[in-house]
Order: structure tokens, then sequence, then C-alpha cells
């Protein structure tokens, strides 16, 4: 289950790349239904938050600096966009890991936090 300091730390933060370039902010959290961990998170990219992406949250990195991830801009920017329903379907889910998959596969310098 999400804590609610994990919860408190995530609502609204400002994500880095491991580098520590900005993203952007945190816009929604989603629990999995069944365990109510934190599943995924969006962010808003770009200078006027326009863009909003899902991030598998195994990808982040929640330390004492605030949200980080190993995953790149370019590969975010290529992510599929949040569809703003505020609950993401399983199947929606396994296409969104999907995508991450494959994309870490193709950008060596991006890993996984696991």
């Amino acid at each position: 289950m999400a804590t609610e300091v994990e919860l408190d730390r995530l609502r609204n933060a400002t994500v880095r790349e491991s580098s520590g370039a900005r993203l952007g902010k945190v816009c929604e959290i989603f629990l999995n239904d069944r365990t109510q961990k934190i599943s995924f998170v969006t962010i808003a990219l770009g200078p006027f938050g326009m863009r909003e992406v899902y991030i598998p949250y195994e990808y982040i990195d929640l330390d004492n600096e605030g949200p980080k991830t190993s995953l790149c801009r370019e590969i975010l920017e290529a992510a599929p966009r949040a569809n703003g329903l505020g609950h993401l379907t399983f199947t929606q889910e396994e296409q969104l890991r999907a995508y991450y998959e494959s994309a870490v596969v193709v950008d060596p310098h991006s890993t996984p936090k696991f």
C-alpha cells in the first residue's frame, strides 16, 4: 500500500532526469486497484506543461531530493499521452509497460529501477 509520506512527496513534485535536468511536474498518481501501491504517475512535459504522459512507477526513484527517473526526455516525449480519465484499465497498463520496455531496450542509457 502506498504510504501517505510517499504520496505527499510525489504530489506536485518536479521530476528530474538522473542528470538533474528538469522534466516536468507530477500531475496524477495512479494506485493499483488490488494492492493500492503506486503503479503510474503522470507528468506534464514542456515549458507550459501541455503534454501529460504516464510513467510506470518502477521507473521513478524517490530519494531525498525528490523524484528522479532514468528515462530520457526523448522516451517521455514519444510516450502515449495521458487520457485524463483518472483511471487505467489493466489493458492500458500493459500497453504502457510494453511501450516503456521496448523504449528502454532501444535506449541503453535508460535503466529502470526494480
